[in-house]
């Protein structure tokens, strides 16, 4: 059987919309991550909650694994937009989408 111009055109539509929206959604987490450590930070250097946090040995791990989850973050969105440009390019190659002249 074989694929229709049209089929293919939809399939790789759809393909780069998800890809659109998992970009759009990771943004999204980033800025809801950064903006909830925010103002956890916050909380805790204005109610002086820094202390306890030192005393529970656990402020360090909380920095760096906010640092690992925020650079994992960015870099899942350089991910998904190099798959994007590898889809896009794969629309151009397809031989579905080239003319039998």
């Amino acid at each position: 059987m074989n694929t229709s111009w049209e089929t293919s055109k939809r399939k790789y539509c759809e393909l780069l919309n998800g890809l659109d929206n998992l970009i759009a959604s990771a943004g999204d987490l980033i800025v809801h991550y950064e903006q909830d450590n925010m103002e956890f930070a916050h909380l805790i250097y204005e109610k002086e909650l820094l202390e306890l946090m030192r005393k529970a040995e656990f402020m360090d791990d909380y920095e760096r694994e906010f640092m690992h989850m925020y650079y994992s973050l960015h870099g899942q969105i350089q991910r998904l937009k190099r798959y994007r440009e590898i889809v896009s390019l794969m629309v151009l190659k397809d031989p579905i989408n080239i003319p039998k002249n």
